[in-house]
């Protein structure tokens, strides 16, 4: 789960992230790396969505 705002940061459209969580049981059994690779991921995902929003 995560939150997603566009607001005004200094004056420029921003896309904010609040709150990035994974759901307990479904990363109960995964490698520590594997945890990264989605934060990653996720973060890649959210900066590619801010380039066509903004």
């Amino acid at each position: 789960m995560s939150r997603i705002f566009i607001a005004n940061a200094d004056g420029k459209p921003s896309v904010i992230m609040n709150n990035f969580e994974l759901n307990n049981t479904f990363i109960k059994n995964m490698i520590p790396n594997d945890k990264i690779e989605i934060r990653n991921s996720y973060f890649e995902y959210v900066k590619k969505l801010a380039k066509k929003i903004i």
